[in-house]
């Protein structure tokens, strides 16, 4: 499948920029519709996403398609000393894309009736829909790109004074160079899992621990789980339904059903107090992760599907 030759997109932009480019070259090669700084600091890739409709709007999955049912996307990756990101800007299934330019931070997406002249900032803040939307609002919001600027600040970024914290209800937590933030392995009665924690200022992260470790020792997972489950289940099995061992239609998943095979496997909390819990899937939606985000109040936010 074009644009999904790679599944560590970040880790092809930073081989290039520490000086390898060859997985890059190969990716290159392969897309016409991908383009990279020349410091190899940003890549930007044209590519189908997988598409599933619910309740008459439509949903991405962060994968590669399996059936005919596909969204455009932008997938916009960064590389730099103090760290990467990877993000997904949607644009409209109604245009044909010829080609893609990057010029600093300005993007040039050029199809076969016009040219959109954009940027980085405004893609990511305007085309990276959330949940559920209709292709109409994706055709209203991609019209209404005009290159807007955005203040840029600068920020220097907090550096781990300990390597190690103690916390009476996370245990141990580690700073993790890679992913900056401190991670700690977390087991209660209900199992275990990975808690993350964002590297920030000292007192901030003092907060934040005690933030986490309170969520933790109240179990709001547990709640935040019982918040998407409805929801994830209708999507079961309403566009999920695989076959049995004899290949026939399986039966619909029960509540019952539901809560005894998805498991959390990490839980990351960010800066601003909100968090993403990682959820195992137990082949439910055939091997995909479910990511419940959670509001910087520890109130469920929405639920998605990736990987």
């Amino acid at each position: 499948m074009i644009g999904w030759e790679f599944d560590d997109l970040m880790s092809v932009l930073q081989e290039a920029r520490l000086g390898n480019p060859k997985r890059l070259n190969i990716l290159l090669k392969a897309n016409p519709l991908a383009v990279v700084s020349e410091d190899y600091s940003l890549l930007l890739l044209m590519r189908h996403f997988q598409v599933q409709y619910w309740n008459e709007e439509r949903r991405v999955l962060n994968a590669r398609p399996e059936d005919k049912f596909t969204q455009w996307g932008i997938t916009i990756i960064s590389s730099e000393e103090s760290g990467g990101s990877q993000m997904n800007a949607y644009v409209p299934n109604n245009l044909t894309y010829t080609g893609l330019e990057l010029r600093g931070k300005e993007v040039s997406i050029f199809t076969e009736t016009e040219t959109i002249l954009t940027n980085v900032i405004e893609l990511r803040r305007k085309m990276h829909f959330y949940g559920a939307f209709k292709e109409a609002d994706l055709e209203e919001t991609f019209k209404a790109l005009n290159n807007e600027q955005y203040p840029t600040k600068t920020v220097s970024k907090p550096k781990a004074k300990d390597k190690t914290i103690e916390n009476e209800v996370l245990g141990t937590l580690i700073y993790n160079e890679e992913t900056g933030q401190y991670e700690s392995e977390y087991a209660g009665e209900d199992g275990s899992f990975q808690v993350g924690i964002a590297l920030t200022t000292p007192k901030k992260l003092e907060q934040l621990i005690s933030f986490a470790a309170q969520q933790i020792r109240e179990k709001t997972y547990k709640e935040m789980l019982l918040s998407m489950e409805a929801e994830m289940i209708e999507l079961k099995n309403d566009v999920w339904i695989g076959e049995d061992e004899n290949g026939q239609e399986e039966a619909p998943i029960s509540v019952e059903e539901f809560r005894k095979r998805i498991s959390i496997s990490s839980i990351d909390f960010y800066e601003d107090g909100s968090a993403s819990i990682y959820c195992k899937d137990d082949d439910v939606f055939f091997g995909h992760t479910i990511i419940v985000d959670v509001d910087e109040k520890g109130k469920y936010d929405s639920v998605t599907l990736a990987g």
